[in-house]
């Protein structure tokens, strides 16, 4: 019922279609933090937010930024459709444009449907998503402390038909005990969930106090998560505060410049930590992987295909390419030695979308993207930047509600919170 509770306000209109919003959107994003699969990954999500899509009537500004990406997309695999030498990537290339299509379908109806618990009960989805970041950190402290392992482990190896993350040796060795999943598939991916559930709570808020006490009481918190991937999200409730309070009010109230000290202490004390970690055990893989193999693919894009890319499928017809530049003299000897097993990781999204769509096309997606936010935002288009750049790191590719429903909530909260800096003061 907390679900609900967000779009049951002070006039009773269309009770019925308000009810069957709250259902959909709790099972969107259930379907999306557990990646809720049938026959296809985030099936559930997928169908909740279509009916979402659906039912909300879309927009205008909805339909030409879900064209344009759907038509750039196309595009890119247009030479696939009509090439008889390409006539054996075009089922990879069609699977992955309809990934692209639901997701991003999906989640304009998840961010229209947030919007509007937003607008009719503002109070109701902050009381909502307070809960969410309750039980969140709740279950968190359960499952460092031990009683709720054995359960997620559990559920999570039903739900998941995939290998799941079990470097438990290795977060002991690096951290001390075992990084809590809760219920997902690997310590990342409840990292990206909980700095996304942060931000929420933070930015549906409207009182600044209360934003404040919510940054200072997730620290032991994503001190236990220690996964990079919530720096996104934590970044933009600093941001978002800290515009709030501005640098003169901050001056003049020592309390809060106090706890800003503290804070920002932290912080760097937890990139510091991740950094030494990183370069004492895997700085080679994981740099090269992530970044220098990617990037060494993205400039061979420009050079060969820069108006489009490979398309947005395109694993299988970059795999020469791919084993080119693993297999260069450049490359570290542990990568030229697996090159049969090595995932072929597109590093970061921001890779993936210049390899998949090209310089040119990847230029039309993110100015669709900018425009679309725009739209919707006021003010606060720096935080929205910080949010799109950073979190771009921690996502391999970007026909995934992974990227796309990301968005879709980081997009509905600071929606809210630009509304709150209009209509109400600090």
């Amino acid at each position: 019922m907390a679900f609900m509770s967000g779009f049951v306000g002070e006039t009773r209109s269309m009770p019925v279609t308000r009810v069957a919003v709250g259902v959909l959107l709790a099972f969107a994003l259930l379907g999306f933090y557990l990646q809720i699969s049938v026959g296809l990954p985030f099936s559930l999500y997928y169908l909740s937010g279509l009916l979402l899509f659906a039912t909300l009537i879309p927009r205008a500004n909805d339909l030409w930024f879900a064209s344009t990406i759907c038509l750039l997309a196309l595009a890119s695999i247009f030479w696939f459709i009509f090439s008889p030498a390409l006539a054996r990537y075009l089922p990879e290339q069609l699977t992955s444009y309809v990934q692209l299509v639901l997701a991003v379908t999906s989640s304009i109806g998840v961010f229209r449907s947030l919007q509007m618990a937003g607008r009719l009960n503002p109070d109701g989805l902050s009381r909502t998503v307070l809960w969410i970041f309750a039980l969140m950190s709740l279950g968190i402290a359960l499952e460092v402390a031990g009683p709720l392992r054995p359960v997620s482990d559990a559920i999570r190896g039903a739900i998941y038909d995939f290998g799941l993350y079990s470097n438990d040796t290795r977060d002991i060795g690096s951290y001390g005990w075992v990084r809590p999943k809760l219920f997902t598939s690997e310590p990342s991916h409840l990292g990206k969930f909980y700095g996304l559930c942060l931000f929420m709570a933070v930015a549906c808020h409207p009182k600044l106090k209360a934003q404040v006490w919510l940054l200072l009481i997730s620290l032991p918190f994503i001190v236990l998560v220690r996964s990079p991937a919530v720096l996104p999200g934590l970044m933009c409730a600093c941001a978002l505060v800290t515009l709030r309070i501005g640098p003169r009010r901050i001056l003049l109230n020592p309390f809060i410049l106090v706890m800003l000290v503290v804070f920002c202490g932290f912080f760097v004390y937890e990139i510091v930590e991740t950094i030494r970690t990183r370069l004492i055990q895997t700085v080679d893989p994981s740099l090269y992987i992530r970044l220098v193999r990617p990037f060494q693919l993205v400039l061979r894009t420009i050079e060969a295909r820069p108006l489009l890319g490979y398309g947005i499928g395109s694993d299988r017809q970059i795999a020469g390419l791919f084993e080119e530049v693993s297999t260069s003299a450049n490359a570290p000897v542990y990568l030229r030695r697996e090159i049969g097993t090595t995932n072929r990781a597109w590093g970061a999204s921001h890779f993936a979308l210049l390899i998949q769509l090209g310089a040119i096309g990847g230029l039309i997606w993110i100015t669709a993207i900018a425009r679309f936010a725009r739209s919707v935002l006021g003010g606060y288009m720096s935080i929205f930047w910080l949010f799109f750049v950073s979190f771009g790191f921690f996502i391999g590719v970007i026909n995934t509600p992974f990227y796309w429903g990301q968005l879709a909530v980081f997009l509905s909260g600071l929606w809210l919170a630009d509304q709150y800096r209009r209509e109400r003061p600090a």
